[in-house]
């Protein structure tokens, strides 16, 4: 069913006509008939309404928006079968109120919509109105979320954002400083504090991987090294020493994790992943005990394999989590016809108590439901995670992936080597992250979902 002519249409009638303030709404179709309805983000939104009339054969729906999802800012996905009837309830910031119904026909000669404007304008109540003091400033839903091991008061609410516009974000986050080579990561790079592995370009951060270069007479070591065990096969030495140049890693990158920790959250990241083999992105929530929760898990091979003849390479996204040094990769994956470091995408994981929810772009791909694992998780607070490394035994095991698809193996000495072999063919050695924003959660998420 072809729906072309319906954006043009919407573009064209359904503005709100008003000089101070003006919504365009946007439509988008996806397959079998569904599309998405959306307002573009707009600052001065504070919340949306919607409500969906499907007619006498079912009952109307309704959904809050009280932030816009990530990847369909404001929005709502419906069938289009013959006829909906959409009203929006737009509150701004400024207390003003706007109302639009639009009718979304469907038929064979192409899509229409009609639509009609009414403004209503509010005025705020009287600082010593008693409603001002029973009443909150925004509906609030109970949520189970914490920061800093402070529970969130209202769900849905915005409690974190990191969008990298200049270099105030320095002041969030803390540097992991250590080498990954040793067990149990087998990573051919050490995490260090360079600008030419950490860095702010067109309000985006990147962490690159680059060549490391140690030699004798620049021997691998990191003074400031955020290495629990402080020793010399993770942090290195200032004098050279032939016994250790086996832990010398070939490249450097970087890590950085949050200072603050959250609980039951839903997280977005929109990122562009890194291209090439063996390189692997680092988004997570992780506990100091180790224990995370890996919302995307995309590898840098454009081309690789598994044991079973699954295709894991950079065309697929997974995700998963780390328990007591266990990974767990959940089950369901999705894949797309091109690299996922091709582009920009928005990366969600939402973690309840009961479930954790992974999406891409709005669509949900995989779900960890397994009551041991969210049982681990759910003992401590997570900071996020965020670094480009290569290779490892928690990212590309030997024993998933056969020596036809990896000439070498990470627990031997060829692993340096592989590894530089590969990485002359590298197109895109870093991850790329334009924005961050955590949630606190509610029983709401499941619609939203």
């Amino acid at each position: 069913m072809q729906l072309c002519l319906l954006l043009l249409s919407l573009a064209v009638c359904c503005v709100f006509g008003l000089r101070d303030f003006q919504i365009r709404p946007q439509l988008n179709y996806t397959k079998n008939e569904w599309f998405w309805l959306s307002l573009p983000e707009d600052q001065r939104i504070r919340s949306v309404f919607f409500f969906t009339d499907y007619g006498a054969n079912k009952d109307a729906a309704f959904y809050y928006r009280v932030y816009p999802n990530s990847g369909h800012l404001w929005a709502i996905k419906e069938y289009l079968n013959d006829t909906l009837q959409v009203s929006v309830i737009v509150e701004t910031h400024q207390k003003e109120i706007f109302s639009r119904t639009f009718k979304i026909s469907a038929g064979e000669g192409g899509t229409r919509g009609t639509c009609g404007v009414q403004r209503v304008k509010t005025t705020p109540p009287r600082p010593w109105s008693c409603e001002t003091l029973k009443l909150p400033k925004k509906f609030c839903i109970q949520s189970n979320s914490l920061i800093n091991d402070e529970p969130c008061e209202c769900g849905e609410r915005l409690i974190f954002r990191e969008q990298f516009e200049d270099e105030s974000w320095r002041n969030n986050w803390r540097h992991l400083e250590q080498s990954q080579l040793p067990s149990p990561n087998y990573e051919g790079v050490a995490f260090v504090d360079h600008p030419h592995n950490l860095y702010v370009k067109d309000n985006a951060l990147h962490l690159q991987v680059t060549p490391s270069n140690y030699s004798k007479s620049n021997p691998f070591y990191i003074q400031n090294c955020t290495d629990q065990t402080k020793d010399k096969q993770s942090c290195g030495s200032k004098k050279p020493n032939n016994n250790f140049r086996k832990f010398w890693p070939p490249y450097n990158s970087a890590s950085i994790k949050s200072i603050a920790t959250f609980k039951y959250c839903r997280i977005e990241i929109e990122a562009k992943m890194p291209i090439g083999d063996w390189l692997f992105p680092v988004l997570s929530l992780k506990s100091d005990m180790g224990r995370a929760i890996r919302v995307a898990i995309v590898r840098g091979n454009e081309q690789l394999q598994d044991s079973a003849g699954t295709d894991i390479g950079g065309k697929t996204l997974f995700a998963g989590a780390v328990v007591y040094g266990n990974k767990h990769e959940a089950m369901q994956h999705i894949s797309i016809g091109k690299h996922f470091g091709e582009d920009f995408h928005n990366y969600t994981a939402i973690w309840k108590e009961s479930s954790i929810t992974f999406k891409v772009d709005g669509r949900i791909y995989a779900k960890i439901t397994d009551n041991n694992i969210l049982a681990q998780l759910s003992e401590s607070m997570c900071h996020i995670e965020l670094a480009t490394t290569v290779g490892g035994e928690y990212n590309f095991p030997d024993s998933r992936i056969l020596s036809d698809q990896k000439p070498f193996r990470n627990q031997h000495g060829s692993l340096a080597g592989g590894l530089r072999k590969a990485s002359k063919k590298w197109k895109h050695p870093k991850l790329v992250i334009r924005s961050i924003r955590v949630y606190s959660i509610s029983d709401y998420d499941d619609y939203n979902i």
